[in-house]
């Protein structure tokens, strides 16, 4: 079990809320995003300027960013979808958000894209992703989606989301669980700050027994060994990242790994 002491050595997900950008980065930004979204633009361009100012958090950038979502080339939503995963700002989760909405029954087709999205989602943290991350979850069968679903939903400290996991593993039952197994441990741990093991059935009893009066802590647990590993992993938690450019980074997320498995994370939309 973890204890309570460890409460203090968190490792958030999220980003820290940033600074304000500098107005002369908006500006650059919404300058060269306004141009390559404009009808001389390509879509190699589209994705470049995409990447190169996911530093640049303001609403107008964002909505900028967020017009690659419909946009007709993979590559450009890919980078849409990852930047505003990055980007700490109620506009860039609004616009993920709706984009789920909008595009269920076309993303439940992409086994690429759709784990994308939820990992985007999970990484700002809100409570109110989690009637969407628990929502239908066999609307794609593929792993990825899965696992995306769960360790977003353990990103979001909020008791809700504990009882969303809990539920998730009920619906999976013990037939299809053996892939997932690892995941709901390791997301219920990071909101829990307990290890009961990888069978559903335990977590299912502690629940039921201490619903009523569990409340999920402000700051994330360092988890034990293997598991914190694992959350790092998928999250691509304390990597250095490749290189920099104007008003954004590079990163290197190899999220989707748990326990030797893979899943989500940025790459090639598929579909």
């Amino acid at each position: 079990m973890i204890t309570a002491l460890c409460l203090s050595l968190a490792l958030a997900v999220q980003s820290p809320t940033p600074a304000p950008a500098d107005p002369k980065a908006i500006e650059t930004a919404v300058a060269e995003l306004s141009a390559a979204f404009g009808k001389d633009g390509t879509p190699a361009a589209r994705a470049e300027a995409i990447q190169k100012h996911v530093g640049a958090v303001d609403g107008r950038v964002i909505e900028l960013v967020a017009k690659g979502l419909a946009d007709k080339e993979a590559t450009v939503v890919t980078a849409a979808v990852d930047a505003l995963g990055h980007m700490r700002h109620p506009s860039a989760l609004d616009a993920l958000q709706g984009y789920l909405r909008r595009e269920k029954k076309k993303l439940a087709d992409d086994t690429a894209l759709l784990p994308q999205v939820f990992k985007a989602i999970g990484r700002h943290g809100s409570a109110s992703s989690i009637d969407l991350l628990k929502d239908d979850p066999f609307d794609q069968r593929a792993y990825a989606a899965a696992q995306a679903r769960i360790m977003s939903l353990g990103n979001i400290r909020a008791t809700a989301a504990v009882e969303a996991l809990v539920d998730l593993s009920k619906l999976v039952g013990p037939n299809r669980m053996d892939g997932l197994r690892n995941d709901f441990r390791v997301a219920l741990a990071q909101l829990t700050g307990q290890d009961l093991g990888p069978e559903s059935s335990a977590w299912q009893k502690w629940w039921q027994d201490n619903k009523k009066t569990f409340q999920v802590q402000k700051e994330a647990p360092k988890l034990d060994g293997i598991l914190q590993r694992q959350w790092q992993r998928y999250w691509g938690l304390g990597e250095k990242p490749e290189g920099a450019g104007e008003g954004g980074r590079k990163r290197r997320d190899k999220g989707g790994e748990s326990g030797g498995e893979s899943g989500g994370g940025a790459g090639k939309r598929g579909g």
